[in-house]
């Protein structure tokens, strides 16, 4: 392989690498069903736990505080059943985020 022919096969590789990491709603379905869907219900209506529509227009750092430290915007801690998930990448917590947009219109 000539050498412009590597580079180019280098940068498209590294390129869908980087794509395919890339936050999405599709990804964050999967971090949803994981941890989120047993006590929040399929579609985030609530169920156990209360609905997550609201959640869906929250500022990445509030969001961040919910999922990370189990606190809300007041610094208060969610209710007691709430786990923490300290280490959710920010990747996967924008897309779950993506997600509870789709599935909460």
């Amino acid at each position: 392989m000539g050498m412009k022919k590597w580079i180019l096969a280098a940068t498209a590789l590294s390129f869908l690498t980087f794509a395919s990491a890339a936050p999405s709603a599709a990804a964050g379905k999967k971090v949803f069903d994981a941890n989120c869907a047993a006590c929040h219900g399929a579609k985030a209506q609530g169920g156990i736990g209360p609905s997550l529509k609201d959640a869906s227009k929250w500022k990445a750092d509030l969001f961040k505080r919910a999922l990370k430290q189990g606190k809300d915007d007041k610094g208060v801690a969610l209710k007691a059943m709430m786990p923490k998930f300290p280490k959710l990448t920010d990747d996967e917590m924008k897309s779950l985020q993506l997600h509870l947009k789709a599935v909460t219109k």
